[in-house]
């Protein structure tokens, strides 16, 4: 699937909505759930809502840098970026909504998979939807600073409910279970 950057600022502009209406949303915490947004949507619809490419990094998937930084200028009116140090070099960026935006290419239905996403993980804090991005097959068994491969969003069931290890049950590719027995091995 080809990049929708239309529908990936709206899909971005959309959880800074959802999910800054009390304080600032953390860039960390909001990469997440642009992940887990696209990779719900995957897993019930077979495709990503924008066809952005993630990628396996220290801290969990993020979205492509290079399309971040070519939407920034165009939502720059509608999201507020601060950027506070926090010490040692470090940098905390966090996004809030500054301006109300109309929405005409997120459908109804990619609203309503966001809208459940949102709900079960915007309460988090950054360091526990980390912790949980981080579990995700999906992520799991990508190589790190690989692109994450949406396909193997379908064993998350089976992986959260422990299934895995039933053999009646179980009907894995050998390419997936290949990565993941190759990441065990790490």
């Amino acid at each position: 699937m080809r990049p929708n950057e239309k529908k990936f600022k709206e899909l971005l502009i959309y959880i800074v909505d959802r999910c800054s209406k009390e304080e600032q949303i953390p860039e960390t915490k909001l990469w997440k759930l642009l992940y887990f947004s696209e990779a719900n949507f995957f897993e019930k619809k077979k495709r990503t809502i924008s066809g952005v490419d993630y990628f396996k990094n220290n801290y969990g998937p993020t979205p492509d840098y290079r399309t971040i930084k070519k939407i920034f200028p165009e939502i720059s009116e509608y999201v507020l970026r601060t950027k506070k140090n926090i010490g040692d070099g470090k940098v905390k960026r966090t996004y809030k909504l500054s301006k109300k935006y109309r929405f005409s290419y997120l459908t109804k239905e990619e609203k309503k998979i966001i809208d459940e996403t949102c709900e079960k993980y915007g309460n988090l804090n950054t360091r526990e939807i980390v912790h949980l991005a981080h579990k995700d097959p999906p992520y799991i068994i990508s190589k790190d600073k690989d692109k994450i491969d949406f396909s193997d969003v379908v064993y998350r069931e089976k992986w959260e409910e422990g299934d895995l290890e039933n053999e009646e049950e179980q009907v894995m590719p050998s390419d997936v279970a290949e990565k993941i027995l190759a990441y065990a091995r790490r």
